[in-house]
C-alpha cells in the first residue's frame, strides 16, 4: 500500500520510491521488503527526536497496516576511519508476534578517500587490464565456436564454464568498484559535512560494498579452482578432477539414489517430529539435520519421547542404508576410479614439475646462449634437425595428427636456416617420418653413428599450449667392439657381444617359444600399449600370487611370470647365456673389471618391445644378479634413477638400493648385453632409438609384426 495516510502535507506521510528513499531491500525473517516506503529523518539531538517520536505517535503513524519498521543508524568511527550502518528491523505479523532483526554494513573509507596512495591505484588498474585481456580472449574464444558452428563443442567442456563464471564475477566487481569512486556520498562524507544536522544516507553504498566483497570472496574460490585448469597437463595434479570425471557416470546414478533415499527420510523426519523439534520443523532444516546425520552430529535422545516406535527404526535405519552402505558405497566408486586413472597414467610415467622447469631451462636459457641457428647457418655450420618423436607420442593418442604438426614445424625452421639442401637434415629433405635416417658404418674413433648428441629444438601445439622441449641423447663408457664396460654402481656391459648369427638364433629360438605357449602370441604382443611377456621358464619356480605388479602390466593374469610358459627348458638359450658369461669372464680377467664368481641363472624372460614401448624405473623382486641380452632396436638404458613415490614400482624390493643413485643413460645396441644387480640398482627403459635395428631384423620385419626389440632377461636366484 503505497497511499498517503494521516491527512498532512508532511513529506514522512507520503509514499517515497526507490530512488527517492535510497535504501537496499530489507530481508527479515518474514520476508523481504521493496526499497521504497514511509521515511522520517530524526534529527542528531536527543530531545528534538524524541519530541518527533511522541508526534508521530500520537497521530498513528504506526497502525495496524504497518508490516515492518526499519530503523537505520549511520555510524562513524574516527580512530579507525571507518564508516558503519546499524539497521534495526521490527516485523509486525498478522497473529501478533514480533519478529526483530539486526544487520551491520561496515565501509573501509580509507580504502576510498586516501590521497596519494597510488599503489593500490597502480595495482587495480593492472588488474583492470589483466582481466580486459582474458574477457576480450574469451569473447573471442566464444565468437570462434558461434562463427564455426562448435558452441555445443564450446559449452561442453566444464573448465569454459568456469572461465565464463570467473570473468563474470571480475566485471561485476569492476561495476560496484566505479560505483564507489563515484559515489557523491563518499567524496562529501568529509569535514564539515560530517557535522550537518541533515541525515547522510550511507546505507545504499554498505549494501554495495558488502555486495562486492561476498563476490570478490566468491570469485577466489572459482579463481582456486581455475588453477586446475592449467595444471591438467600435470597428471598428478589434474588426477581429483580426472578420478570425478572417470567416475561421473557411475556418480550421477548413485546420486539419483541417494538422493530419493534421503527425501524419504527428511519426510518421515519432518511428519514425525517436525511439530517438537526444529531440527525438523521444515524441508531445509531437515536437509540439513540428515547431511548432519551424515557426519555423526545428531540428538537422537529426543526422538524417543516425541514417537517411541518410529524413532529406533528411523535413526537405525537411516545409520545402516545411508552411512554404512550409501556413502561407503561412494567411497568405493571414486577409489576404483581412481585406481583405473592411477594405472593409465602409470602406463606412460608423466613429466613432472622440475623435469619441466628443467626443460624450460634448457630450452630457453641454454640454448639462447649456444647462440641462434641463423647464426650457425651463416657461418657454414650444419643445423641438424630431429625430434623426439617417439617420447612424444607416448603422451598423445593422436599420433597422426601430432607427427603432421611437427613434420611442418620442423620444415619451416628448416626452410628458414638453409636455403641450400647441404645443409638440411635427411629427415626433411625426404619428408618421410620423423625418424632420422638409418646410420651405416662407423666413425674414425669406432663409435657408432647413433652417439651422435642430438640437440633437438621444436614447438608444438599440444592443445594445453606450446610445448617446447629438447632432448639430449648421450651414452656411458666405451662403445668398443667386443670389449667389457664397467659402468656405476656394479653395471657391467658387454659391448657387441653376440655375433650376428647368434644374434638370429637367440630370435627364431624366442619367437618359437612363444609360438608353443600362445599360438597367438603376436598379436597379444603387438595389441598391448607397453612391453610383453612373450615366454618364460624358471627352473625352481616359487610359490607366488597370481595378482601381482608385473612387467607386463596386464590386469588379468596369463601366468607369464606366474608360472613357466615354457613346456620344457629352453636349453639353448640357457647354453647361449652360459658360453656369453664364460667368454666375457676371460676378457674380463684381463682387462681387470671383476665379474661375478658364479651367475647361474634360474630364470629367463623374453620380452618384446614396440617402438613407443618403455619401462619405469623399479628394482627388481628376486634377488642376485640379471643378465640383460638385447637383440633388435637399440634402447636408452637407466640406471640409477629413482622411482617417484606413489608410482607401479613406487615401493621398493625388501632390499636395500645403492644408496645415493644417480641418474645414467646408456645405449643399449643390437648384441649388447648388460650384467647388474637389478634388486639393488634403479633401471628402466626410456624408449627405442628409432630406425636402429641391424640389417637381419629390418629384412625379416614382416616376421615380427612391426616389432622393435626384444630382450631376454637372465635371473640368477629368487
Amino acid at each position: 500500500d503505497d497511499a498517503s495516510f494521516g491527512g498532512l502535507d508532511d513529506e514522512k506521510w507520503s509514499f517515497s520510491t526507490a530512488t527517492e528513499a535510497g535504501f537496499s531491500y530489507c530481508r527479515g525473517k518474514g520476508g523481504t521488503y521493496t526499497q521504497g516506503g514511509f521515511v522520517v529523518d530524526f534529527p542528531r539531538q536527543p530531545d528534538e527526536g524524541l519530541r518527533m517520536l511522541h508526534e508521530l505517535r500520537a497521530c498513528g503513524f504506526l497502525d495496524g497496516g504497518a508490516r515492518a519498521v526499519a530503523i537505520n543508524i549511520p555510524l562513524y568511527n574516527v580512530d579507525q576511519d571507518i564508516f558503519g550502518i546499524y539497521r534495526f528491523l521490527v516485523e509486525f505479523m498478522e497473529t501478533g508476534y514480533v519478529w526483530k532483526f539486526e544487520n551491520y554494513y561496515f565501509i573501509d573509507a580509507k580504502e576510498y578517500l586516501a590521497n596519494g596512495n597510488y599503489v593500490p591505484i597502480f595495482l587495480q588498474a593492472f588488474m583492470l587490464m589483466f582481466i580486459t585481456f582474458y574477457v576480450g580472449d574469451m569473447c573471442y574464444q566464444l565468437h570462434s565456436s558461434v562463427t564455426h558452428g562448435l558452441t555445443w563443442k564450446y559449452m561442453r567442456d566444464m573448465w569454459n564454464w568456469v572461465e565464463i563464471m570467473n570473468n563474470s564475477v571480475f566485471v561485476a566487481v569492476i561495476y560496484f568498484r566505479l560505483k564507489f569512486y563515484s559515489s557523491e556520498v563518499l567524496n562529501d562524507a568529509s569535514g564539515d559535512y560530517l557535522i550537518e544536522e541533515e541525515y547522510i544516507n550511507i546505507e545504499l553504498c554498505g549494501y554495495q560494498y558488502d555486495m562486492e566483497l561476498g563476490l570478490v570472496a566468491f570469485n577466489i574460490l572459482v579463481s582456486f579452482l581455475k588453477v586446475f585448469k592449467y595444471l591438467k597437463p600435470f597428471p598428478r595434479f589434474y588426477m581429483p578432477w580426472a578420478t570425478v570425471g572417470r567416475a561421473f557416470p557411475d556418480l550421477l546414478c548413485f546420486l539419483f539414489l541417494f538422493l530419493g533415499c534421503m527425501t524419504s527420510f527428511i519426510i518421515v523426519g519432518n511428519l514425525t517430529f517436525g511439530k517438537q523439534m526444529r531440527a525438523f520443523r521444515t524441508f531445509n532444516s531437515g536437509i540439513k539435520t540428515m547431511i548432519l546425520f551424515l557426519l555423526g552430529d545428531f540428538s537422537y535422545d529426543e526422538m524417543p519421547h516425541i514417537n517411541k516406535v518410529i524413532a529406533p527404526i528411523f535413526f537405525y535405519g537411516y545409520i545402516i542404508l545411508m552411512v554404512l552402505i550409501m556413502f561407503n558405497m561412494a567411497t568405493a566408486i571414486l577409489l576404483d576410479a581412481y585406481s583405473a586413472e592411477k594405472e593409465d597414467m602409470l602406463v606412460v610415467p608423466p613429466s613432472t614439475l622440475f623435469s619441466n622447469l628443467r626443460d624450460y631451462w634448457h630450452q630457453n636459457v641454454l640454448w639462447l646462449s649456444r647462440g641462434s641457428s641463423k647464426s650457425a647457418a651463416k657461418s657454414g655450420k650444419k643445423v641438424g634437425f630431429a625430434g623426439e618423436a617417439e617420447k612424444m607420442r607416448r603422451h598423445h593418442s593422436n599420433s597422426e595428427n601430432f607427427t603432421a604438426v611437427i613434420n611442418r614445424n620442423i620444415s619451416k625452421a628448416a626452410s628458414k636456416t638453409s636455403k641450400n639442401s647441404e645443409f638440411a637434415h635427411p629427415m626433411v629433405r625426404h619428408n618421410q617420418s620423423l625418424i632420422p635416417p638409418k646410420p651405416s658404418g662407423r666413425s674414425r674413433d669406432g663409435s657408432q653413428h647413433c652417439r651422435v648428441i642430438f640437440n633437438v629444438r621444436f614447438k608444438v601445439y599440444t592443445g594445453a599450449g606450446f610445448y617446447c622441449r629438447r632432448w639430449h641423447m648421450d651414452t656411458l663408457g666405451q662403445h668398443d667392439g667386443g670389449a667389457v664396460v664397467e659402468l656405476p654402481y656394479g653395471c657391467i656391459l658387454l659391448k657387441s657381444w653376440l655375433s650376428v648369427a647368434e644374434q638370429k638364433q637367440l630370435v627364431d629360438c624366442s619367437f618359437r617359444l612363444a609360438a608353443e605357449a600362445n599360438k597367438e602370441w603376436l598379436k597379444s604382443a603387438t595389441s598391448q600399449e607397453h612391453p610383453y611377456i612373450v615366454c618364460s621358464y624358471d627352473k625352481n619356480p616359487p610359490p607366488r600370487a597370481k595378482d601381482c605388479v608385473r612387467a607386463c602390466g596386464l590386469r588379468a593374469c596369463t601366468g607369464a611370470c606366474g608360472r613357466p610358459s615354457c613346456k620344457q627348458e629352453p636349453t639353448l638359450l640357457y647354453s647361449l647365456a652360459d658360453d656369453a658369461i664364460a667368454r666375457a669372464r676371460k676378457v674380463a680377467d684381463c682387462g681387470g673389471v671383476q665379474l661375478p664368481e658364479a651367475f647361474c641363472p634360474d630364470t629367463v624372460w623374453g620380452l618384446v618391445y614396440k617402438e613407443q614401448d618403455c619401462m619405469p624405473s623399479h628394482l627388481d623382486r628376486a634377488e642376485g644378479w640379471v643378465l640383460s641380452i638385447s637383440v633388435g632396436a637399440t634402447v636408452k638404458f637407466v640406471v640409477g634413477r629413482k622411482p617417484e613415490k606413489g608410482s607401479m614400482y613406487g615401493e621398493y624390493a625388501p632390499h636395500k638400493p645403492v644408496p645415493e643413485q644417480v641418474e645414467q643413460t646408456v645405449l643399449v645396441e643390437s648384441g649388447d648385453m648388460l650384467l647388474f644387480r637389478g634388486d639393488t640398482v634403479f633401471h628402466a627403459v626410456d624408449g627405442i632409438c628409432p630406425d636402429t635395428a641391424p640389417e637381419f631384423w629390418t629384412d625379416e620385419r614382416h616376421d615380427t609384426g612391426g616389432l622393435a626389440r626384444i630382450g631376454l632377461l637372465f635371473r640368477d636366484g629368487h
